[in-house]
């Protein structure tokens, strides 16, 4: 298996190690290894230091690789940048990936002719379940050249992810070792099992059972935290590990309780000026997606210029907004890869183009087309969720998994307690993200407000009617009708996250259909199933409504066209609350 790195340079402080980590590292590179460890223990940190001195052990022998699978790339991504001179000396062939993108390289392996843009558009579970079948079978020469295998945050593996890496493990060769981190505190993703997978024991409760950790494994516990940069954060955390010793559910529930309540109050408005104010990122954490739009649409209004929400991954594509407009500027299909870095350079910031020139391979000189760049992208792991230059994410607790902030703002934490049963682990999640400080944001009641996990409606209540106020808009409800695909470009070629969408009715349809502009220039339309779904809300109104302007979350690239007549557009995907007039 080549891999390859996936490094960009930054600083961070030295890590000291304490002695479980330092017995850790004395253990031989051969060995099995469960290391439960809390938040911001330095786990991937030792896992790079670990990875060093493997490289030190096998440095005479061929070429060998060291795997990270991580549950997030940015938890992974944040901890290697800090040792890119130290992994850029090794030997050893060192990668994170994620257990969909090991799954998507087990299934390319198998069968070498198929379709992989095909493959790319399959569902994950698909993947995963011809990944297994597949692992069943002896393909030792696809593990050959492994030394040490690394997993992280192992209490979110799912059954079926936990069934595939047993039998994946189960070909490594003898002199192999294997490093699970995990914390079953911070299990948060049980709610995305299927029916099938559904289980009376935790994912973590699983994974022991498949793993078998009482035979043949290591077992140590990180006890010191390296987040913390304030008094108030250091208290925090030792509170918060005082309630990992708990066994009780109940008396950790009540714990984290009075953790939340003593939290300091901020606004939104407050926080937004933080943020502008200082140079490093900070976060809203928020528990439904639906929230995600009412928050960023609030600092946006509020005057955060540096804002960015995290999207989750059916709302994002693949390929980046500079791909139109490059698509644009060029006047050939064919192009140079030395012509596309040329006009990249002073486009790009240093995070993007360090990544699009590893998903490009851009450092090998060759002629390249659009749809070389289309298909590399989709065939990518995830680019970052949002951008690092942004000085503020808006993001559920999920996505906020495995990174951290400089301060944390958290809307209503008690709600996670107030629901059945307490989403205990979510709340200790949100209160390990910050170096500094964590605050509680309180949001004011919305009586005729109704939520869902990703769109929520407004209505204003008169005797025994209901009228529609307005709606979530998802980054979904856009499509791009080849008339306007052409336009798109020149559209939003100035476009910036924050710019507002402007939504105006076209009344001829059987169903409410919007044109979307920026700044008077249409660029696109809201989607039938927009349509359909607007059309069930508003009831036995006949006129179809005007919609509020709603802010952009996210610019991207898509294409129309074969090969030969290939076309890229510019979409923007916008998210907010929109008014009903």
């Amino acid at each position: 298996m080549k891999l390859k790195k996936n490094l960009q340079p930054t600083s961070t402080e030295a890590l000291v190690l304490d002695p479980f980590q330092q017995k850790y590292l004395a253990g031989p590179p051969s060995g099995k290894t469960l290391v439960v460890a809390g938040p911001g223990s330095g786990k991937t940190t030792i896992a790079l230091k670990k990875t060093i001195q493997i490289d030190k052990e096998f440095r005479s022998e061929a070429t060998r690789a060291v795997l990270f699978l991580s549950f997030s790339r940015a938890s992974i991504s944040a901890a290697s940048r800090s040792m890119r001179e130290e992994l850029d000396a090794l030997k050893v062939e060192f990668q994170a990936q994620t257990i969909d993108s090991l799954a998507f390289e087990i299934c390319k392996y198998d069968d070498p002719n198929f379709d992989e843009n095909r493959l790319a558009r399959s569902s994950f579970e698909s993947r995963l379940c011809r990944a297994t079948a597949i692992a069943k079978e002896d393909f030792g020469d696809l593990t050959a050249d492994l030394c040490h295998v690394f997993i992280d945050e192992a209490q979110d593996i799912s059954p079926a992810q936990a069934t595939f890496l047993r039998h994946y493990l189960s070909h490594l060769p003898s002199d192999c070792g294997v490093t699970v981190f995990a914390d079953p505190d911070q299990e948060i993703y049980r709610f995305l099992d299927s029916l099938d997978e559904a289980l009376e024991v935790s994912r973590w409760e699983n994974l022991e059972h498949e793993f078998d950790f009482s035979h043949g494994w290591n077992l140590l516990r990180f006890k010191s935290s390296h987040r913390p940069k304030t008094a108030s954060a250091a208290a925090l955390f030792k509170a918060l590990d005082e309630v990992r010793d708990m066994e009780a559910r109940s008396e950790k529930v009540r714990t984290l309780d009075e953790l939340q309540a003593r939290l300091p109050t901020i606004t939104l408005e407050r926080l937004a000026a933080l943020s502008n104010m200082n140079n490093d990122r900070n976060a809203v954490l928020v528990r439904n997606n639906s929230d995600v739009a009412d928050v960023f649409q609030g600092l946006i209004t509020a005057g955060c210029t540096s804002v960015s929400p995290v999207l989750i991954p059916e709302w994002r594509g693949k390929i980046p907004a500079w791909v139109s407009r490059a698509f644009a500027d060029f006047s050939d299909q064919h192009f140079h890869s030395a012509e596309l870095l040329s006009y990249l350079r002073p486009r790009l910031t240093n995070v993007e183009l360090e990544k699009t020139k590893e998903v490009l391979d851009l450092d090998f000189q060759r002629q390249m087309t659009w749809n070389d760049v289309r298909s590399c992208f989709l065939r990518a792991p995830e680019l970052l969720a949002y951008s690092e230059d942004s000085n503020l994410a808006v993001s559920t607790i999920h996505q906020a998994k495995g990174l951290e902030f400089a301060n944390v703002g958290i809307l209503e934490p008690e709600r996670l307690l107030e629901r059945q049963p307490a989403e205990s682990e979510l709340l200790f999640v949100a209160l390990s993200r910050a170096r500094s400080n964590v605050f509680r944001i309180s949001d004011p009641p919305r009586a005729n407000r109704q939520n869902s996990r990703r769109r929520s409606f407004e209505y204003k209540f008169a005797r025994s009617s209901k009228k529609l106020i307005g709606l979530t808009i998802l980054p979904t409800d856009l499509d791009v009708p080849e008339t306007l695909a052409s336009k798109s470009v020149d559209a939003l070629r100035h476009a910036t996250i924050g710019d507002l969408v402007a939504f105006d009715p076209i009344r001829t349809r059987d169903y409410p259909v919007y044109v979307c502009s920026l700044n008077g220039v249409p660029f696109a339309e809201t989607s039938e199933a927009f349509g359909k779904v607007l059309k069930r809300h508003l009831g036995s109104q006949s006129q179809f409504p005007r919609l509020g302007s709603v802010p952009i979350a996210r610019l991207e690239t898509d294409f129309i066209g074969l090969e030969q007549t290939l076309q890229a557009f510019a979409i923007a995907k916008p998210l907010g609350f929109a008014t009903v007039n």
